[in-house]
């Protein structure tokens, strides 16, 4: 969670997070061009709610001099809302480490985890 001076802040710094994962893909493929990964990255918005969103990116993930990520294909979860001064960002990977016998996250759910989400900032 994220608390700015004003709600104007707020929505400012979700409309970057928006044009962030807008740009996503090109920027991870082309990290992934960089190290020599297939370039697969994957982003699809998997639900919306007002002043939310909800995202999944599959991906072969990379290893760079920085610490990047786990190599090896992974989907990562991103979901961000603001309300008022505060903005919520919530992220979770299923990396490829992850059992073969555990089933992937459902996406289906993402509007719901939104709006679970608005519930808590409005208490």
């Amino acid at each position: 969670m994220f608390f700015y001076a004003s709600a104007q802040a707020a929505q400012h710094a979700y409309q970057a997070v928006l044009t962030s994962e807008q740009n996503c893909r090109g920027q991870t493929r082309s990290e992934q061009s960089s190290f020599g990964a297939p370039t697969d990255a994957l982003i699809v918005q998997t639900a919306s709610v007002n002043d939310g969103a909800s995202w999944s990116r599959h991906w072969t993930g990379v290893e760079t001099p920085a610490g990047g990520t786990e190599p090896g294909i992974q989907t990562d979860h991103g979901y961000v809302l603001q309300r008022g001064v505060v903005l919520t960002v919530v992220d979770f990977n299923e990396g490829p480490s992850a059992s073969a016998s555990t089933a992937p996250y459902d996406v289906v759910g993402d509007a719901a985890v939104l709006h679970a989400i608005a519930a808590h900032l409005s208490t």
